[in-house]
Protein backbone atom coordinates (compact mmCIF):
# COMPACT_ATOMS: atom_id res chain seq x y z
CA UNK A 1 0.00 0.00 0.00
CA UNK A 2 1.13 3.67 -0.56
CA UNK A 3 0.74 6.34 1.55
CA UNK A 4 -0.58 9.48 -0.03
CA UNK A 5 -1.56 13.04 1.39
CA UNK A 6 -5.32 14.27 0.31
CA UNK A 7 -6.62 17.44 1.18
CA UNK A 8 -9.70 19.03 1.30
CA UNK A 9 -8.86 21.68 -1.06
CA UNK A 10 -7.48 18.87 -4.04
CA UNK A 11 -11.05 17.41 -3.73
CA UNK A 12 -13.06 20.80 -4.15
CA UNK A 13 -10.92 21.58 -7.03
CA UNK A 14 -11.70 18.13 -8.75
CA UNK A 15 -15.53 18.54 -8.09
CA UNK A 16 -15.42 22.75 -8.89
CA UNK A 17 -13.88 21.52 -12.61
CA UNK A 18 -16.81 18.39 -12.71
CA UNK A 19 -19.06 21.34 -12.04
CA UNK A 20 -17.80 23.49 -14.74
CA UNK A 21 -17.71 20.62 -17.33
CA UNK A 22 -21.13 19.35 -16.58
CA UNK A 23 -22.95 22.57 -17.95
CA UNK A 24 -20.98 22.13 -21.10
CA UNK A 25 -22.94 20.96 -24.23
CA UNK A 26 -26.50 20.72 -24.22
CA UNK A 27 -27.54 16.88 -25.24
CA UNK A 28 -30.03 14.60 -23.09
CA UNK A 29 -27.59 12.47 -20.54
CA UNK A 30 -28.69 8.84 -20.26
CA UNK A 31 -27.23 6.66 -17.02
CA UNK A 32 -25.30 3.47 -17.21
CA UNK A 33 -24.85 0.79 -14.68
CA UNK A 34 -23.08 -2.81 -15.27
CA UNK A 35 -20.25 -4.59 -14.03
CA UNK A 36 -16.45 -3.56 -14.34
CA UNK A 37 -13.83 -6.48 -14.01
CA UNK A 38 -10.10 -7.38 -14.80
CA UNK A 39 -8.80 -10.29 -16.61
CA UNK A 40 -12.71 -11.56 -15.84
CA UNK A 41 -12.52 -10.62 -11.61
CA UNK A 42 -14.42 -8.06 -9.91
CA UNK A 43 -12.72 -4.67 -9.52
CA UNK A 44 -12.61 -4.36 -6.14
CA UNK A 45 -13.12 -0.87 -6.07
CA UNK A 46 -12.36 2.03 -8.44
CA UNK A 47 -14.31 4.83 -10.59
CA UNK A 48 -15.18 5.45 -14.35
CA UNK A 49 -15.10 8.32 -16.30
CA UNK A 50 -17.13 9.05 -19.07
CA UNK A 51 -15.62 11.33 -21.14
CA UNK A 52 -17.55 12.08 -24.84
CA UNK A 53 -15.28 12.36 -27.80
CA UNK A 54 -14.93 15.84 -28.99
CA UNK A 55 -12.50 14.98 -31.70
CA UNK A 56 -15.43 12.33 -33.39
CA UNK A 57 -17.79 15.91 -32.76
CA UNK A 58 -19.52 14.25 -29.93
CA UNK A 59 -20.41 16.96 -27.07
CA UNK A 60 -21.96 17.22 -23.73
CA UNK A 61 -21.85 16.47 -20.21
CA UNK A 62 -18.40 14.12 -19.03
CA UNK A 63 -20.19 10.87 -15.97
CA UNK A 64 -18.47 9.47 -13.87
CA UNK A 65 -19.19 6.22 -11.57
CA UNK A 66 -18.15 4.91 -8.73
CA UNK A 67 -16.48 0.66 -8.61
CA UNK A 68 -17.76 -1.29 -6.00
CA UNK A 69 -17.11 -5.00 -5.75
CA UNK A 70 -16.90 -5.29 -9.76
CA UNK A 71 -20.49 -2.95 -9.87
CA UNK A 72 -20.69 0.63 -11.30
CA UNK A 73 -23.56 2.94 -12.29
CA UNK A 74 -24.36 6.56 -12.88
CA UNK A 75 -26.91 6.71 -10.26
CA UNK A 76 -24.90 6.04 -7.31
CA UNK A 77 -23.11 7.72 -4.78
CA UNK A 78 -20.96 10.78 -7.15
CA UNK A 79 -22.59 9.39 -10.42
CA UNK A 80 -23.20 11.36 -13.17
CA UNK A 81 -25.01 10.69 -16.12
CA UNK A 82 -23.29 11.27 -19.57
CA UNK A 83 -24.63 11.77 -23.52
CA UNK A 84 -25.02 8.79 -25.55
CA UNK A 85 -21.88 8.33 -28.51
CA UNK A 86 -18.53 8.32 -28.83
CA UNK A 87 -16.77 8.32 -26.07
CA UNK A 88 -13.24 8.32 -24.43
CA UNK A 89 -13.64 6.24 -21.24
CA UNK A 90 -10.64 5.72 -18.33
CA UNK A 91 -10.88 2.95 -15.86
CA UNK A 92 -9.11 3.78 -12.54
CA UNK A 93 -9.23 0.02 -10.43
CA UNK A 94 -7.84 -0.21 -6.94
CA UNK A 95 -6.80 -3.62 -5.46
CA UNK A 96 -8.08 -3.79 -2.31
CA UNK A 97 -11.46 -1.29 -0.58
CA UNK A 98 -10.07 1.75 0.81
CA UNK A 99 -9.44 1.97 4.48
CA UNK A 100 -11.16 5.12 5.88
CA UNK A 101 -10.40 4.17 9.18
CA UNK A 102 -6.77 5.27 8.07
CA UNK A 103 -7.37 8.50 7.73
CA UNK A 104 -5.88 10.31 9.86
CA UNK A 105 -4.12 14.01 9.80
CA UNK A 106 -4.82 14.15 5.45
CA UNK A 107 -3.08 10.75 5.63
CA UNK A 108 -4.61 8.56 3.49
CA UNK A 109 -3.39 4.80 2.86
CA UNK A 110 -4.41 4.20 -0.65
CA UNK A 111 -4.82 0.15 -2.03
CA UNK A 112 -2.39 -0.59 -4.67
CA UNK A 113 -3.33 0.18 -8.27
CA UNK A 114 -4.52 -2.76 -10.10
CA UNK A 115 -2.83 -1.43 -13.07
CA UNK A 116 -2.23 2.01 -14.35
CA UNK A 117 -5.01 4.23 -15.94
CA UNK A 118 -6.91 2.16 -18.82
CA UNK A 119 -8.21 4.55 -21.37
CA UNK A 120 -10.24 3.34 -24.76
CA UNK A 121 -12.86 4.77 -26.87
CA UNK A 122 -16.37 3.55 -27.41
CA UNK A 123 -19.57 4.17 -28.29
CA UNK A 124 -22.30 4.55 -25.56
CA UNK A 125 -25.78 3.95 -26.02
CA UNK A 126 -28.45 6.97 -26.40
CA UNK A 127 -30.66 5.26 -23.60
CA UNK A 128 -30.23 4.16 -20.30
CA UNK A 129 -28.53 1.00 -20.82
CA UNK A 130 -26.22 -1.42 -18.91
CA UNK A 131 -23.19 -1.46 -20.04
CA UNK A 132 -20.26 -4.20 -18.95
CA UNK A 133 -16.36 -3.39 -19.05
CA UNK A 134 -13.52 -6.24 -19.06
CA UNK A 135 -9.82 -4.51 -18.64
CA UNK A 136 -7.60 -6.85 -20.53
CA UNK A 137 -4.57 -8.34 -18.95
CA UNK A 138 -2.14 -6.20 -21.18
CA UNK A 139 -3.44 -3.21 -19.46
CA UNK A 140 -1.38 -4.38 -16.41
CA UNK A 141 1.81 -4.23 -18.61
CA UNK A 142 1.09 -0.42 -19.68
CA UNK A 143 2.84 2.11 -17.74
Amino acid sequence: MRLWMCTKGCCCLVLFVAGLLSGCGGGKAYHLSGKATFKGKEIPEGYIIFEPDGSKGNMGQPGRAKILDGQYSTRGEDGMSTVGGPHVIRIVAHNAKMDTSLVKGGEVVMPDLLFPPYTFNQDLPSEHSEVDFDVPAEAAKKK
